[in-house]
């Protein structure tokens, strides 16, 4: 894991910091993010979600709502959403 968020290539932080202008899995700012100075205290404050968020990084699939998952999945054109554990059943 990388000691900062921005970073790290696959995290959104740079983007929401002002570090790039873009970030291929979002179209536009969302509401409620804030401006870059409230995104750097928060990356900064001692977080109790963080549980969460390392688990999502460890087993490899994006955290996020429904609409976001679909929108990475279309850019990455790899599916993100959990599938049925095991080996698909053949027919025959």
């Amino acid at each position: 894991m990388c000691g900062q968020a921005e970073d790290c290539d696959w995290s959104s932080a740079r983007y929401h910091l002002g570090i790039s202008e873009t970030d291929p899995l979002i179209e536009k700012k969302y509401k409620g993010i804030g401006k870059p100075e409230k995104w750097a205290k928060w990356l900064k404050s001692d977080q109790t979600d963080l549980k969460e968020l390392r688990y999502y990084f460890r087993i490899g699939r994006p955290l996020g709502g429904e609409s976001f998952i679909k929108q990475a999945e279309i850019t990455t054109g790899r599916s993100l959403f959990p599938q049925k554990p095991g080996r698909p059943k053949t027919h025959g």
